[in-house]
């Protein structure tokens, strides 16, 4: 397979990202990075308190290694240290709730000090009545003085209202048999591969105890909305709050699942869903649809040979795919993928934030996005204020270490962006 000249781009633009984001190893000292803000990836799981009024809210923040500052220990490990802030406002932004905690992580080797698939869980438990609030959040590296922080509207629901409730779904996996509520280590991006059983989503299951049992419904559906699994239980309640895991342990192909939990005692009924990733050999976990992930390599490969392969049977078009990373692989000894992995990250992240409104585009199909997955995140986006009356927006994306620069124009201020000027 020929290589297309924007897979070119793509490996040097991925060399200059990893060595601007590389942590300290033990040779040299790494200059200090610019300041940045980026969502932390959270789960809230809220449950019955002590007091009827109130609910107890446990809060899971997940801090990936690849956000923090690792410095060698001397002994083959390394180490960073962080601070984790949450404030919690009602919706007329008085501060209800406030949390500081400093910690430290280690990492047993320098390659996973740049990882995104190990991270630190931290865990808070709050006490707030149902309702409406902003939950702040943010981590401090102190080593680079880096801060990530986020802010969302979150809704509590009022368990208590009916004779029983559902709390959300949390994957995790078998050997986690943790029930107490705030030992759990949930699985952020829940995924296992074909032959894998080792996935499990727990749910509580909130009682006022005027039930003996209760009626429970498992779908599981793939990405076209088709079901492929149906199984009914019936559930013994044993308590106020109980625990209920469910063993993810069918055969799946590869893709995209959606798993739906539906609870009836005959007269109510509630529904809790989540979804879940089935991943192909040692393929990244936030891989896409085998469709999407040939069709999205038209940066990077070549056209006609795309749409050829898009012909093919599935089988034929997972051997393809294999041998198209295989070939491209920087370090064929192991089974990760580096190339392979960051590519498809980039993907998905310019689905999630570069597709158009009315969803006419998604977001690798952009100009954004194009350029987000060969070029990566930019060092800085400039967007001029518009002056009264304009309905065009401009976006300006530098590129410090590659000296790029991308001018982008939504002409309707309908979110659909396009390259106008590059340098």
């Amino acid at each position: 397979m020929a290589r297309k000249p924007h897979f070119l781009i793509f490996m040097i633009t991925l060399a200059v990202t990893t060595c601007a984001w590389t942590q300290r190893g033990p040779g040299g000292r790494q200059a200090q990075p610019q300041q940045s803000s980026a969502q932390i990836p959270y789960k809230i799981l809220p449950l019955i308190g002590q007091n009827p009024d109130t609910l107890d809210i446990c809060l899971f923040i997940q801090i990936p290694n690849n956000l923090l500052q690792f410095i060698s220990t001397g002994d083959g490990r390394f180490e960073a240290a962080y601070e984790v802030t949450i404030l919690i406002r009602n919706t007329e932004d008085e501060l209800l709730e406030s949390r500081i905690r400093r910690g430290k992580t280690l990492a047993d080797s320098f390659e996973k000090t740049k990882s995104t698939g190990h991270s630190r869980l931290e865990r808070f438990l709050f006490r707030l009545p149902p309702g409406r609030y902003n939950l702040y959040n943010e981590v401090f590296d102190i080593e680079t003085r880096r801060k990530y922080s986020g802010r969302e509207e979150v809704s509590l629901p009022d368990l208590s209202r009916d004779t029983f409730s559902l709390s959300p779904l949390l994957f995790t996996r078998i050997e986690d048999q943790e029930t107490t509520p705030l030992a759990l280590s949930p699985l952020f991006e829940p995924d296992r591969f074909q032959d894998d059983t080792s996935l499990t989503a727990l749910f509580y299951l909130i009682s006022d105890g005027s039930h003996q049992q209760i009626h429970l419904t498992q779908t599981i559906l793939d990405s076209k909305s088709d079901t492929i699994l149906n199984h009914q239980t019936v559930i013994p309640i044993h308590g106020k709050i109980q625990p209920v895991r469910l063993h993810l342990k069918q055969y799946f192909p590869f893709g995209k699942y959606r798993i739906e939990v539906t609870v009836t005692d005959g007269q109510s009924k509630k529904r809790v869903y989540d979804a879940f990733f089935v991943r192909w050999g040692a393929h990244p976990a936030f891989m896409p649809e085998l469709d999407l992930a040939l069709r999205s390599l038209v940066y990077v490969a070549d056209d006609s040979e795309i749409n050829e392969v898009l012909t093919r049977t599935h089988e034929e078009q997972m051997e393809w795919l294999q041998t198209f990373w295989k070939e491209r692989d920087p370090d064929p000894e192991t089974d990760f993928n580096a190339l392979e992995d960051e590519y498809y990250r980039r993907v998905a992240a310019a689905n999630q934030r570069f597709s158009t409104r009315d969803g006419s585009r998604p977001g690798w199909e952009t100009d954004r996005g194009r350029i987000y997955i060969l070029h990566g995140p930019p060092s800085d986006v400039e967007r001029p204020q518009m002056t009264f009356g304009e309905t065009s927006r401009y976006e300006i994306w530098y590129y410090r270490n590659q000296q790029r620069r991308f001018v982008f124009l939504d002409r309707f201020g309908s979110g659909n962006y396009r390259l106008i000027s590059q340098e």
